[in-house]
């Protein structure tokens, strides 16, 4: 079979993807109860290939006391199956299928469907995982919104299933508007409350899908002019991976499954944790615990108050620890739960043993690093807008405080998407973050890149984006996707080796 790479149909692929693109840029807007609020609608749909290994022990034994557990959405389906063989109750929400399916003695009753639900990509997109009622009223006010939720059930964190909402003068929310919530017709939401007790498990459920099949796959292609292998690059970090973030293709590694302490790379899951389990605006006074924090700062005085959500931007932009402390001791088990959600979305050789990296006992690998950088990217996509800001200036609730937090992640340079990065003595300089590399003659590809244990993550991070655009081209091949490696000669009559694409 003749291969070929089309360059022309790259270009053309590149110019139609930044087009759609923009224009889901410019009309994506997140709504909660309060209002339209501006987030970043996801630009491409995740999906894991690199291999998922299951988790060291099913966490859903542990749907106790209302747990707060957030596992893959494979465990999701076995607790499904594990509720059905014991005759339980519980609800099953696919927000797939857009339904809550209610069981009673592990069998299916009856399905309602779903009007809303928090939208994908930001921070209003309703978690997957295994939770509870945790509480019941027949109508809950919103003090946040200011809106009436009829039949409402509180499941976890700022998250309800619940009626049709309506403001005070009566008004209907407008459809479609959703601050995570699962939203019911106010029929079917009171048949719901009517029969679901208190304690009973809640399912959330959401798959994580491939990217549709093309005619044209995409691949990499190394450069071997003259079949020389391009030599490694001369990094100081102990361990290495650069990865496509939408492929899953590993370009270069070294020593991907090291366990490694990774600094203020743990702010990413601090701040990920932090909007799934504190409402995003209620107001935080700062502590003297807080302030008590060894190293870097946001510059508060103890009793200023700010937004949860202003709390984001010292945390990850100026890598405050006061403020990571802050988040940690407003919620009960804050950073166990920080591990229930590293385990559940495949990270399997990751701990937390604080909220701010300060302990060298927050330990990770490059590889499930990137599957941290993948989720984000996917789906709290606005914790990457906040690192890549160069300042952001922020002003107390009340008025009488301002203060401008400055990046400390990485300068400033276009290509940077987000990223976090981090020191203490024990893990070196660490950087685990997101670049648009030229890899073509016409376009760019989002690139992973996760360096451990460097003595310049700067040095590291500059000269490994130097090697791969020396020694990669992506290019979309007419070819069967599973074909052996070959190795093919272009129109610029340079070689390229076919690598094989990751499924």
């Amino acid at each position: 079979m003749n291969v070929h790479i089309d360059f022309f149909g790259i270009w053309y692929a590149v110019k139609s993807a930044a087009l759609i693109a923009l224009i889901l840029v410019a009309g994506s807007y997140a709504a909660d109860e309060a209002g339209l609020f501006f987030d970043i609608h996801p630009i491409m749909t995740e999906y894991l290939a690199m291999p998922f290994a299951a988790p060291h022990s099913p966490a859903y034994k542990a749907l106790v006391d209302d747990a707060i557990i957030f596992p893959h959405h494979r465990e999701v389906l076995m607790a499904r199956e594990d509720l059905i063989t014991a005759k339980k109750d519980f609800l099953f929400t696919d927000l797939d299928g857009m339904t809550i399916a209610l069981y009673l003695a592990g069998e299916e009753i009856k399905i309602f469907p779903i009007k809303s639900k928090g939208k994908e990509g930001t921070f209003f997109e309703t978690p997957n995982g295994l939770y509870s009622v945790r509480s019941k009223e027949a109508n809950h006010l919103s003090s946040i919104a200011e809106v009436w939720m009829p039949w409402s059930m509180h499941f976890f964190g700022n998250y309800f299933i619940h009626g049709w909402p309506y403001y005070p003068n009566g008004k209907p929310v407008p459809e479609g508007f959703s601050g995570g919530c699962i939203r019911l017709t106010s029929a079917d939401a009171k048949e719901l409350y009517s029969l679901a007790t208190p304690g009973m498990p809640v399912l959330v459920y959401a798959a994580e899908t491939p990217p549709a099949a093309a005619e044209a796959h995409a691949f990499f292609f190394e450069k071997i002019a003259g079949r020389t292998p391009a030599p490694p690059p001369a990094l100081t970090a102990r361990a290495v991976l650069a990865v496509d973030l939408e492929t899953g293709q590993i370009l270069f590694e070294k020593n991907k499954d090291a366990i490694m302490p990774i600094a203020s790379l743990t702010k990413l899951m601090t701040g990920l944790v932090a909007v799934e389990t504190i409402n995003r605006f209620k107001v935080l006074a700062m502590s003297d615990l807080a302030l008590a924090t060894y190293g870097d700062s946001g510059g508060f005085t103890r009793g200023e108050r700010f937004e949860s959500q202003e709390y984001l931007y010292p945390l990850l932009l100026a890598s405050s620890n006061d403020v990571a402390t802050l988040f940690e001791n407003q919620v009960s088990g804050f950073v166990e739960i920080m591990n229930e959600k590293a385990r559940s979305i495949g990270l399997i050789d990751t701990h937390f043993t604080d909220a701010s990296g300060l302990d060298p006992g927050n330990v990770s690998t490059p590889q499930d690093l990137f599957r941290l950088l993948r989720f984000i990217d996917t789906h709290k996509k606005p914790l990457f807008a906040i690192t890549s800001l160069d300042e952001y200036t922020g002003t107390s609730f009340d008025g009488a405080h301002t203060h401008t937090w400055r990046r400390v992640n990485w300068p400033k340079d276009e290509r940077f998407v987000g990223g976090k990065s981090g020191f203490i003595n024990e893990a070196g300089e660490t950087m685990a973050g997101v670049w648009r590399v030229r890899m073509s003659e016409n376009g760019t590809r989002t690139i992973a890149v996760i360096t451990l244990g460097s003595a310049s993550r700067h040095h590291d991070v500059d000269t490994l984006i130097s090697y791969l655009e020396d020694t990669f081209v992506y290019g979309l091949v007419y070819a069967e996707k599973n074909e052996p490696p070959r190795t093919v000669e272009t129109g610029a009559a340079i070689f390229e080796a076919v690598r094989a694409w990751i499924d």
